[in-house]
């Protein structure tokens, strides 16, 4: 490992795994959840925020479903600015 750019003792700071979840979306602390309680040593990697882009940002489903309610009470309402759909 020398020449790699990594530490001398890096191979002391190596810890072992039954299994490794990438990423921390809506499956993954489920899946972690399930395979610890079976006694499994799990390591999870995330990249930003747990819960994934879904749970904190908001799926497209759901985006695009309030964009067009949106867009349905804009129309509703338009009469009452002059504008008649």
């Amino acid at each position: 490992m020398r020449g790699q750019g990594l530490r001398e003792d890096a191979m002391s700071d190596v810890q072992s795994y039954d299994t490794v979840i990438l990423g921390a979306g809506q499956a993954g602390p489920t899946i972690a959840r399930a395979l610890t309680g079976r006694g499994e040593r799990v390591a999870m990697v995330e990249a930003a925020r747990i819960g994934g882009t879904c749970l904190n940002v908001g799926c497209r489903p759901t985006k695009a479903l309030r964009a067009s309610a949106r867009v349905a009470q804009l129309a509703r309402s338009g009469a009452v600015h002059g504008v008649h759909a």
